[in-house]
C-alpha cells in the first residue's frame, strides 16, 4: 500500500481542507501567543533595566558628592595641619638652646591653642 496517495486524497476532501485549515490557524494562534508573551517579557525587562539604571545613576551622583566632600574637607584639614605644624616649628626654633623642658608662660599658652 502506499500512503502518499491516501494521504493527498484525505487532504483534497473537505474535511481534509477543514483540518488543514484547522491547524493553520491553530499554529497561527501560538505563534502569535508566543510573539505576545516575548514581547512583554522583554518590556518588563527594559522597566527593570531603566529602573536599575535610574537607581544606580543617583547612586553615583551620592558618591561623588560624598567623595568631593571628603576631599574639601581633607584639603582644610591638611591646611590647618601645616599651620600648625609652622606654629610648633615656630615654638621649637624660638626656644634658648639652654633651655629646661619646662615652657616659660607664653610659650605654654601658644601651645594650648594649638591643642
Amino acid at each position: 500500500m502506499n500512503l502518499i496517495p491516501l494521504i493527498v486524497r484525505g487532504v483534497m476532501s473537505p474535511v481534509g481542507r477543514s483540518v488543514l485549515v484547522l491547524i493553520a490557524f491553530l499554529t497561527w494562534t501560538g505563534y502569535q501567543r508566543h510573539d505576545a508573551a516575548q514581547q512583554a517579557r522583554d518590556g518588563c525587562q527594559a522597566e527593570a533595566l531603566a529602573e536599575q539604571l535610574k537607581t544606580t545613576s543617583e547612586q553615583l551622583k551620592k558618591a561623588m558628592t560624598l567623595s568631593q566632600t571628603a576631599k574639601d574637607r581633607a584639603d582644610r584639614t591638611e591646611g590647618e595641619l601645616e599651620a600648625l605644624r609652622r606654629e610648633l616649628d615656630e615654638i621649637a626654633t624660638s626656644a634658648p638652646d639652654n633651655a629646661c623642658d619646662r615652657f616659660d608662660d607664653a610659650t605654654r599658652d601658644r601651645l594650648r591653642k594649638l591643642y
